[in-house]
């Protein structure tokens, strides 16, 4: 078997089911709120991808955290039991959601360290004050905009500090077109592979692309290179 047979045998779905069967969420009742979002068809980061980020939070124990996409405020809530002292800022435009996130981070008691800030989160971060940083950034919103996220974030990320996207393979539409039927997602898809190959050429961002959840890029922010 070469090694590109070996690598496509270690994504495939039964190798996915398998390694989420040792998925354990942070308390039962995360577990009934992953259930209940699973359920409704609201788009929360897959179980691998949770793992990776909250591991991420436990290794590098931020202080400030940013995240664009609130949703119904499960990776918010997450991000909050795993980080007990951080401050987390998240950004979301359906008010409906905004209202589930603030239910959500209620019943799990982490509401005040949690502030939902309504609207366009590219147009909201630059009003932001200079001297407000963050230590790590969770992108999980609007594909066909991750690049203005990224760029309206980086003047306020710290130096050492790490960037996550989420649905980086955009259900393996970014990888080929023979995964957008009818061509739906072509300017989504072609705006993600655009932000891909920036990423990519970016002198202050180190960044891995891992085939982790639905697609995820790891991107640690050196602000020395970036200030220059």
């Amino acid at each position: 078997m070469s090694e590109n047979e070996l690598y496509r045998n270690t994504v495939n779905q039964k190798v996915v089911d398998f390694l989420d069967g040792y998925f354990k969420p942070l308390s039962p009742q995360m577990g009934e709120f992953r259930a209940a979002a699973e359920a409704a068809g609201v788009p929360i980061l897959q179980r691998d991808a949770e793992r990776l980020l909250l591991t991420l939070a436990k290794l590098t124990k931020p202080e400030r955290i940013v995240e664009i996409g609130t949703a119904v405020g499960y990776s918010a809530s997450c991000l909050a039991l795993v980080c007990p002292k951080a401050e987390i800022v998240t950004f979301e435009k359906d008010p409906a959601m905004i209202i589930k996130a603030e239910h959500n981070l209620s019943h799990f008691g982490v509401a005040r360290r949690v502030t939902i800030m309504e609207g366009d989160a590219a147009k909201l971060i630059v009003k932001l004050p200079v001297d407000e940083r963050f230590d790590l950034a969770f992108i999980d919103a609007a594909k066909g905009h991750y690049r203005e996220f990224f760029d309206a974030l980086i003047p306020h990320m710290n130096d050492g500090s790490i960037v996550v996207c989420d649905n980086m393979l955009f259900k393996a539409r970014v990888v080929s077109d023979e995964y957008d039927e009818n061509r739906r997602y072509k300017t989504e898809v072609k705006r993600l592979r655009e932000f891909i190959d920036y990423l990519f050429t970016l002198p202050y961002a180190d960044t891995s692309y891992l085939p982790v959840g639905d697609g995820t890029t790891i991107s640690i922010i050196d602000r020395k290179k970036y200030d220059k």
